[in-house]
């Protein structure tokens, strides 16, 4: 079932061998479901989450520290075909937290996975962090190519009140250290719904210094099983049939629901870019009403 209107995709995009690609997106809009899909790629090693905390102890050292991460990791590939990713029991997967009603548990790691044999020729490296990689987005997107995920807006904001992330707690993920302005912007305002809906804007707001083929709905990423991902890799990806759009509720079921969507229609946000009312109201109509 789609969410909005259908794209036509291009022909790959020419990557250069060897090249380093940054992922990122809205929490819940598909990345690591993206990472799993690109390593289905011959050449390709796609990360989910490598980077220790410690990477990002601030903004001018993150950036340095992204650098050294890039060599350290492909040497490491090279040398054993071991690279740091979150995984769950040593197998790529399709989301970090568990599938049920109630609060979603995470069930991935983060510990050094097995990528085959060592990587003697040239081969794509893409790294995904969300918060920390759209926080840095303006700098990086200058020193490299960055790809972003998003999804129907009321999707992510349900999905953020059924697992623990920061987000959910109405807080972004390290801006603290990244983006201090932000952060103390972020921390005046005391209604969880509202500090929501300010974050989730704010990623949409953040993507659009990217070139839009290199902004991905996780909609596409459903209708043309993973293929759309050619645009990042610049090679054909393997469709994976089974994909589907799971449309679920919050823990206060429809009338949580209700309230959000009511939210997101009084005062949309930079989401309208990418997303029509309408593409909201389809998304409602199809949840559960019970």
């Amino acid at each position: 079932m789609s969410f909005g209107s259908n794209r036509l995709f291009s022909t790959p995009n020419r990557i250069p061998a060897g090249e380093d690609i940054f992922l990122t997106g809205v929490p819940r809009s598909g990345t690591t479901l993206a990472c799993r899909l690109l390593n289905q790629v011959a050449h390709v090693v796609a990360l989910n989450e490598p980077l220790e905390p410690a990477v990002f102890a601030d903004r001018s050292a993150a950036l340095e520290n992204l650098e050294r991460a890039l060599s350290s990791i492909r040497q490491e590939l090279g040398r054993t075909g071991e690279a740091p990713s979150r995984h769950r029991e040593g197998r790529f997967t399709d989301n970090n937290f568990s599938s049920g009603p109630g609060t979603r548990e995470l069930v991935v790691k983060r510990s050094m996975l097995s990528f085959g044999p060592p990587r003697k020729g040239p081969f794509t490296l893409v790294l995904k962090h969300n918060a920390e990689f759209t926080q840095l987005l303006p700098e990086l997107s200058r020193r490299h190519s960055v790809f972003a995920l998003i999804r129907n807006p009321l999707a992510v904001w349900i999905s953020w009140r059924t697992v623990s992330i920061a987000a959910s707690r109405g807080q972004l993920s390290k801006s603290d250290r990244l983006s201090p302005d932000l952060h103390a912007a972020l921390e005046k305002i005391p209604d969880l719904t509202a500090r929501q809906q300010f974050i989730l804007d704010w990623y949409f707001r953040q993507f659009q210094c990217l070139p839009s083929d290199h902004i991905l709905r996780y909609e596409d990423l459903v209708e043309t099983g993973g293929t759309c991902l050619q645009q990042v890799v610049g090679q054909a990806v393997p469709r994976d049939p089974d994909l589907a759009v799971n449309e679920q509720l919050p823990p206060g079921g429809p009338e949580e629901a209700a309230r959000l969507r009511d939210a997101l229609l009084r005062h949309p946000g930079a989401w309208s870019e990418h997303y029509t009312s309408g593409d909201v109201e389809t998304y409602w109509a199809c949840l559960p009403k019970s």
